[in-house]
């Protein structure tokens, strides 16, 4: 290394600097420090100075006896700080810039490669990888975490948020909010996203592969669930949920405020609609809660299997019953078509607007063949009036005597 006069000196207490000492050194280095500077080691002379020798061009260490700036163009300023790559930057105590390029700010913090880490206790270990806070952690190449304690652990990860964690590809955004599959996005305090999946709103859950949860509480828990609004539930595959508290299970949809559709290809849409196993609530308060049942209007309730009720509080209470019109109602296999009509027997036919029909068995037996049972149910057609003409009509069988009435209303 060329030698040039009046070396630059430090005082250390033991007498001034005099022009008249030569150290040996390269030009543009600017060590400063007790006794070491940069990774120059110095001997007290007679005159009680320190001589700087084995220097290295461009670099600048300022701190204690190990503090280390030894690669053109690094810089180490702090306690024990290390600067050991080309255009290092090492700036605190024990702070350590390892990789070309790499700035560390921070005490005890690292950087890798064309990486950053501010921060106490900071590190950004791989090339392009950022860090940014109290023991934020940025573990892979091109990750990012920005807060205390965030982690990016895998490629492309950004964590931004205290304690926030994002793994390949993933982003996290909020405090706790955790990433934790690759491609997954979670946005929101205490959210939570796995593989390909897509969580918004403080403590939303996408659980499941390729699952999207919108909204606060909102839990989609399994494969292609989606649940969206506050506290919706998506439990099952393919379950769909919209609404704040609607629920779904396994390939149901639930749409409205508190709808429910709680057994497979359930649909139910509406405020506080249910729909059960096969079934179809639409309406508000709808309710389809036997199976195969359809229950279209608000209030309308088909109660047991294959019921259908449509219109504003149609009632189907048992098995195979149909009631269509507003305030209808029907029991076992029976039917009711208009408003307020009303089938309330086995078998029996309702139609009209305020028709009633009930079970109507009128026989009469003779002879040696009977044949119970064979009886023809009542049949109500019209709209009743009061007090209602009836016209009969007998007709004798061949094979029994039964009379088979046949009331008209007209």
């Amino acid at each position: 290394m060329a030698a040039f006069a009046a070396a630059i000196e430090v005082d250390n207490g033991a007498g001034g600097t005099t022009n008249a000492e030569t150290s040996t050194r390269t030009a543009g280095e600017v060590p400063v420090g007790a006794l070491n500077l940069g990774t120059s080691r110095g001997d007290p002379d007679v005159s009680g100075l320190t001589t700087i020798t084995g220097a290295t061009a461009g670099v600048v260490a300022i701190g204690d006896a190990q503090t280390t700036a030894n690669t053109s163009g690094a810089i180490a300023i702090g306690f024990d700080a290390t600067a050991v790559s080309v255009d290092a930057l090492a700036v605190g105590s024990s702070a350590k810039a390892t990789g070309i390029a790499g700035a560390a700010f921070g005490n005890d913090s690292s950087a890798s490669t064309n990486a950053v880490a501010v921060g106490t206790s900071s590190t950004a270990q791989a090339d392009g990888a950022v860090a940014v806070g109290q023991d934020a952690l940025a573990a892979s190449e091109n990750a990012i975490a920005v807060g205390n304690s965030a982690q990016a652990t895998d490629d492309n990860a950004t964590a931004i948020g205290a304690l926030s964690s994002a793994t390949t590809n993933a982003v996290a955004a909020g405090v706790s909010a955790r990433a934790l599959g690759a491609q997954a996005v979670a946005v929101g305090d205490d959210s939570v996203a796995t593989t390909q999946s897509i969580a918004t709103g403080a403590s939303a859950r996408a659980n499941g592969a390729t699952t999207v949860a919108v909204g606060y509480d909102a839990n989609a828990v399994t494969l292609n669930g989606i649940a969206v609004g506050n506290s919706a539930q998506a439990t099952d595959e393919n379950a769909t949920a919209i609404g704040a508290l609607s629920s779904a299970t396994t390939n149901a949809v639930a749409a409205g405020v508190s709808a429910s559709a709680t057994g497979a290809q359930a649909v139910a849409v509406g405020d506080d609609s249910v729909a059960t196993t096969q079934s179809i609530a639409t309406g508000a308060s709808a309710r389809a809660n036997g199976a195969t049942t359809v229950a279209v209007g608000y209030d309308a309730n088909a109660v047991t299997l294959n019921g259908i009720a449509v219109g504003n509080s149609a009632q189907a209470t048992d098995d195979n019953a149909t009631a269509i019109g507003a305030l209808s109602s029907a029991t076992t296999n029976a039917v009711a078509a208009g408003v307020s009509a009303s089938a309330t027997g086995a078998s029996a036919v309702a139609i009209g607007d305020d028709s009633v029909a009930t079970t109507g068995r009128q026989c009469q037996r003779s002879g040696t063949k009977r044949h119970s049972n064979r009886c023809m149910q009542q049949l109500s057609v019209g709209v009743t009036p009061s007090p209602p003409p009836s016209r009969s009509l007998q007709c004798q069988c061949p094979s029994q005597r039964c009379n088979k009435q046949l009331r008209l209303v007209l």
